[in-house]
């Protein structure tokens, strides 16, 4: 486990592309739910 450590950069990168993914993917769904006419 001391061998293979998991980097800093590493995990703060992972946690901003998931954020950018999220923010560009949900208000996508959202409208295209609202204009096909689920709600």
């Amino acid at each position: 486990m001391a061998e293979s450590p998991t980097p800093l950069r590493t995990v703060i990168f992972t946690l901003l592309a998931s954020f950018l993914v999220g923010a560009s993917v949900l208000p996508m769904a959202f409208w295209t739910s609202r204009a096909i006419g689920l709600w």
